[in-house]
């Protein structure tokens, strides 16, 4: 095994925890756009929040079952049942889109949809590279973000990314962008899964 490489147990507990980060992410989008008023109680007495106070924890776990699910396909697609260390996306891609390279030819001798298969890398490598870069925030904001170790939305201050976030500047429409990005990534590694586990 190689240095970077950590050896997995079972992928199901993988998969699990990914769809767990990913459906908590699209269930904070649903409350976030949600128009009913929204309020908690804490020793403040009764806070009302919106939209602003979902997407750190909405892009956070996000970006986590991001992480986790390229691990996991990893784990599914490389029969060594291994997955590299590491927290940064781009990285973790880059492994599994050889390791993907590797089966595809067997998944298209048996069958296996070609165009799909392409199609749903190309889904997977975009968001991969919008979350890394902070490419979500370019319609409104003029920042470039390095998220090398994943952990922009992890601390307020500290991390190893290259900006800083103020969760004020979030709205609505940011919140419907990510619900469908969500969307997308988890179909596109939902049908590489079970391609992979199936054949």
């Amino acid at each position: 095994m190689a240095k970077n490489f950590k050896e997995a147990g079972d992928y199901k507990l993988w998969v699990d925890w990914t769809h767990q980060y990913l459906y908590l992410a699209r269930l904070g989008c649903q409350v976030a756009l949600d128009n009913k008023p929204k309020y908690f109680r804490d020793d403040r007495g009764i806070m009302k929040y919106g939209p602003e106070s979902l997407c750190i924890p909405i892009i956070f776990n996000f970006k986590h079952g991001i992480e986790l699910s390229l691990k996991a396909l990893s784990i599914i697609v490389d029969k060594k049942k291994e997955y590299e260390r590491g927290h940064d996306i781009s990285k973790l891609f880059t492994t599994l889109k050889s390791h993907l390279e590797d089966e595809k030819l067997k998944i298209e001798e048996s069958g296996g949809n070609k165009v799909k298969i392409d199609d749903s890398k190309s889904k997977i490598e975009g968001i991969v590279e919008k979350y890394r870069k902070g490419g979500f925030f370019k319609n409104r904001w003029d920042v470039v973000i390095q998220d090398k170790m994943n952990d922009l939305f992890r601390y307020p201050e500290g991390n190893s990314a290259t900006a800083s976030i103020n969760d004020k500047n979030f709205c609505k429409e940011d919140v419907k962008n990510l619900e469908e990005d969500i969307v997308k990534f988890s179909e596109a590694v939902n049908f590489l899964g079970y391609l992979y586990v199936v054949s």
